[in-house]
C-alpha cells in the first residue's frame, strides 16, 4: 500500500508539472 501511495503521489505531481509546462508553452506562443 505504501509503495502504491508513493507511486500515485509521484504520478499526480508529474501530471501537475506537465500541465503547468504545457500552459506556459501555450501562453508564451
Amino acid at each position: 500500500m505504501k509503495k502504491m501511495d508513493k507511486v500515485m503521489t509521484i504520478v499526480n505531481i508529474t501530471t501537475v508539472i506537465v500541465n503547468l509546462v504545457i500552459m506556459i508553452i501555450l501562453l508564451s506562443k
